[in-house]
């Protein structure tokens, strides 16, 4: 067994850590093996409020501590040890990519349904496979590649060119009508 931890190293640098996106600790596989070693020298009490961690969280890595301890050591500076599936198709999908690129360069409309066509098209063995799992298929595809779909809500105006002029007109107007009747700004509210 790998001897991980010494209590002077451990005092210098407590945590070794990210922050992740909601607020939490992401430690390295190093980093919970010298968790789970002060944890059994103490209570695991001790050691979730000393490192700030719910204890099944602890008690996960407890469990894990053999798996962790036979890690090859480029292992020991990861956070978790794997993350997510791996990509079906990685041809394909640099095919989808370019379908992509290409359509947005002839400003065509590329929709759920253009891209799974292409993808039945690119692998035929798809066709056996639901619309709902095809459909899935594309939007992890998409979130791997930072695609998203964006709909117009409306089109702007377009201003005439004379709008400035009737703008000034309508203004001077009103000021007029305002002077007249003792209507000024203090007393008018948006």
């Amino acid at each position: 067994m790998k001897e991980v931890y010494s209590d002077s190293e451990f005092k210098e640098e407590p945590n070794k850590s990210i922050n992740n996106k909601s607020g939490g600790h992401l430690h390295i596989i190093e980093s919970k093996l010298k968790i789970i070693k002060y944890a059994k020298e103490h209570t695991r009490k001790e050691t979730c409020n000393k490192f700030s961690m719910p204890n099944s969280t602890l008690g996960d890595w407890i469990k894990n501590e053999l798996k962790y301890n036979n890690l090859p050591d480029d292992k020991l500076k990861k956070t978790i040890l794997h993350k997510g599936g791996t990509i079906l198709y990685p041809d394909v999908e640099i095919q989808l990519v370019n379908f992509i690129e290409f359509n947005r360069k002839l400003f065509n409309c590329i929709t759920t349904w253009s891209l799974l066509l292409k993808l039945v098209d690119l692998k035929p063995e798809r066709k056996s496979k639901t619309i709902k799992a095809n459909q899935q298929y594309i939007y992890r595809f998409m979130a791997r590649n930072n695609y998203s779909f964006k709909t117009r809500t409306h089109i702007g105006q377009l201003l005439s060119k004379n709008c400035y002029t009737l703008a000034s007109i309508f203004l001077n107007e009103e000021w007029d009508k305002r002077r007249a009747f003792g209507f000024y700004d203090a007393i008018i509210g948006n």
